[in-house]
């Protein structure tokens, strides 16, 4: 999904307008309990009830971005036959058509060669990385923005309940003395005691081992939601001093370990 030429056209007209209202978005979004697709979700179908065709070809395209399900876009906006009738519901159903008939199929990874979705879209390599927010087992919050000035390394497993997330985070956390300065982050939608317990367990103390459970914040801002399991699927990130993205990795057979070479020279170009 690229950014609409309207906007696109507004940004280069006025920049500062621009960047104030999208920072003022960022503000708003981080001030709420909802995550990034529950927002978009609310913002379509306050767009279909006021019968906003554009508003609701981009909030389709957020959501989807965002994480949603296209059958969750469908969901939401039957539920306003009630409240605007049958005729303005299908028109915006038929809005929300429009731009599913336009998305790209959606990345398949696999587990022991078993198709699985992932939802959203991952960012790509040299674009700024979304904020995000994660706790720690003490259910103390942190954010991407918090490491800003130092680079970022993002380990995301499914769970640390099994052997292949506990071989790559205790790899990272082997790893980590050799790239000092470095923060190394691994995600999971593991409960944050369960992670506890973890790095307690196998002396885990080289790396932040952090949880996504509370908003899949981190989830929905690179498109890691795994449709079938609602688990993350399994990559690496790697974030510079001023918060854009240089390498990423999506492991595409779940049962497979990153490249951890390909990653180390990622990291020695950077330091």
């Amino acid at each position: 999904m690229g950014i609409p030429k309207t906007y696109e056209r507004l940004k280069n007209r006025f920049p500062e307008i621009m960047t104030k209202l999208e920072s003022l978005g960022q503000t708003l979004r981080e001030e709420v309990g909802f995550n990034r697709r529950e927002i978009e979700l609310f913002k379509l179908i306050a767009a279909a009830t006021g019968a906003l065709e554009g508003g609701v070809h981009s909030h389709a395209r957020r959501a989807l971005a965002a994480g949603a399900a296209p059958e969750e876009l469908e969901e939401a906006l039957i539920l306003l036959v009630n409240q605007i009738g049958f005729s303005r519901t299908a028109a915006a159903i038929t809005w929300v058509w429009d731009v599913l008939a336009h998305e790209p199929e959606p990345v398949k990874i696999t587990f022991k060669g078993q198709p699985l979705t992932l939802l959203g879209l991952r960012p790509e390599i040299g674009q700024k990385a979304s904020d995000f927010t994660v706790v720690d087992g003490e259910l103390k919050p942190f954010r991407l923005r918090d490491f800003r000035g130092k680079i970022c390394v993002l380990s995301s497993v499914p769970s640390l309940d099994t052997e292949v997330c506990q071989l790559q985070t205790r790899r990272f956390n082997a790893e980590a003395s050799n790239f000092p300065g470095v923060e190394i982050l691994t995600i999971s939608l593991d409960l944050p005691f369960a992670q506890k317990r973890f790095c307690e367990a196998y002396q885990v103390d080289g790396v932040r081992v952090l949880s996504d459970y509370q908003k899949h914040s981190f989830a929905h801002a690179f498109g890691l939601l795994i449709k079938e399991w609602r688990l993350l699927a399994r990559s690496v990130w790697v974030i510079d001093k001023e918060g854009y993205i240089r390498y990423r990795e999506l492991v595409h057979e779940i049962t497979n370990e990153p490249d951890y070479e390909a990653l180390k020279e990622a990291l020695q170009k950077l330091l």
